[in-house]
């Protein structure tokens, strides 16, 4: 009971780091055309918009502008003109309070950020003790790296996320003597998710053959 208090505590206070940071950033670049792509894709169904990135993330973020529903400009007949200026005039010229768009699509990448956490712990955990995992994320939490990206929409702690649990999935399914259909189908939606969240993602598909064939070397001998 005090082991998952303490876990609770530190998430907690990552929550309390990220959001209060946030609160007093401006709009990265990259925010600004994410935003909007994810909330078009919601709307018009087209995901031509801001290909750059596969679309998970961004339809992740947007999913409060649902039921915020802010106003979105007419879709134009192509995507091909200047995409930054498509999305300026979403956030800052059609009568959308910009600043509560911004704050709830990026509370969904905090989220993520909290799972990451909770995963760092669990490995960690698992590998050298809950004290040793306890430790792991109590640096994760005061990572100043991690509180930065954990608090913009953009694909890199979703990406970081993924392809740790994915790992983290496929170790504990090898440490097992034979695994089940359901757990290797699990591992196989887990890399589907780094797939569809950065287009980087697929190295985690050379990274679980490379450990496959090491675990089958280390098991031998």
């Amino acid at each position: 009971m005090q082991k998952k208090l303490l876990v609770f505590v530190l998430l907690i206070i990552f929550s309390v780091l990220t959001i209060g940071s946030m609160l007093h950033n401006s709009a990265t670049s990259d925010e600004v055309t994410h935003i909007t792509s994810g909330y078009s894709y919601w709307k018009y169904f087209d995901y031509t918009f801001n290909p750059e990135h596969p679309p998970l993330v961004k339809l992740w973020a947007t999913i409060p502008l649902i039921i915020i529903d802010p106003v979105l400009p007419d879709k134009p007949s192509s995507w091909e003109g200047d995409q930054w200026d498509y999305a300026k005039t979403f956030l800052y010229k059609s009568g959308n309070n910009a600043d509560q768009i911004y704050f709830w699509s990026r509370i969904m990448i905090v989220l993520i950020g909290i799972l990451l956490g909770y995963y760092v712990y669990r490995w960690a955990s698992e590998l050298f003790g809950w004290k040793a995992g306890l430790l792991a994320l109590v640096f994760y939490v005061f990572d100043p790296n991690i509180l930065a990206h954990s608090t913009i929409v953009h694909t890199d702690i979703p990406i970081s996320a993924a392809i740790f649990i994915t790992l983290y999935y496929f170790w504990k399914y090898t440490q097992k003597s034979e695994a089940t259909w359901k757990q290797w189908s699990l591992l196989g939606i887990l890399v589907g998710l780094c797939l569809a969240t950065k287009f980087t993602g697929i190295y985690v598909i050379p990274f679980l053959v490379i450990l496959y064939f090491v675990h089958l070397f280390f098991d031998k001998y």
